[in-house]
């Protein structure tokens, strides 16, 4: 980032980053907003929130992102929702939580964005659960902790989502270790840490999860 030129980063401090274009970044930043980031020339593209502009970026509080297998791009914030850009236009399309209704994001403060095999969107919050888009009708399944329910989501604070090659989605949260869903049995697993085990999770707070090539979680 450099204050006098509007073509470098829009802020020093990086919270996402995804693959575009060939050649292209996307970088989210804390406060700067959105940035296209062309690799061979170091040169970015500012996408910002303008109060004036309803459809520019919803917050310049970049948590998440993600480049769907359309091209589209991602965007979720923290305290904006998630918003959807169309790189043609440079225009964005909001998702907010709307109090009442219950097809609405079930929070503005997005912090995990994956798409599963079939082209769902799954947006993680920090604090309201778990959100499916469905794409067709522009509305979202919620899926929050239920206390009675042992299969179900282990925390509510989730913080990132990634697929395994069985298609089974680990769920990382803060306070519920991982929950991991299987389509099949449309149930999750859920992984905690336990005094007793050594070989259970060290910790219940899980910030990122990552398969390798090798297949194994970490």
């Amino acid at each position: 980032h450099t204050p006098d030129n509007p073509a470098s980063l829009s802020h020093r401090s990086v919270w996402a980053i995804a693959e575009g274009r060939p050649g292209y970044l996307w970088i989210g930043t804390t406060r700067g907003g959105l940035n296209r980031l062309e690799v061979a020339t170091g040169q970015s593209v500012r996408y910002q929130h303008d109060p004036a502009d309803p459809h520019s970026l919803s917050s310049d509080r970049v948590s998440s992102l993600l480049v769907d297998r359309a091209g589209v791009v991602w965007v979720g914030t923290l305290g904006g929702g998630l918003s959807r850009l169309d790189e043609a236009t440079g225009r964005f399309s909001h998702y907010r939580h709307v109090p009442g209704d219950p097809a609405s994001l079930s929070s503005d403060v997005v912090n995990a964005l994956y798409e599963d095999g079939t082209g769902r969107l799954w947006v993680g919050t920090y604090g309201d659960g778990l959100n499916l888009l469905d794409a067709q009708r522009q509305s979202f399944t919620v899926v929050r902790r239920d206390p009675t329910n042992p299969r179900g989501l282990s925390h509510d604070f989730i913080t990132d989502i990634a697929a395994d090659r069985s298609g089974a989605i680990w769920i990382a949260t803060t306070g519920g270790g991982m929950s991991v869903f299987h389509p099949q049995q449309q149930a999750f697993a859920i992984y905690r840490h336990d005094p007793g085990d050594e070989s259970s999770l060290p910790s219940d707070q899980v910030n990122a999860v990552y398969e390798d090539q090798a297949g194994m979680v970490w």
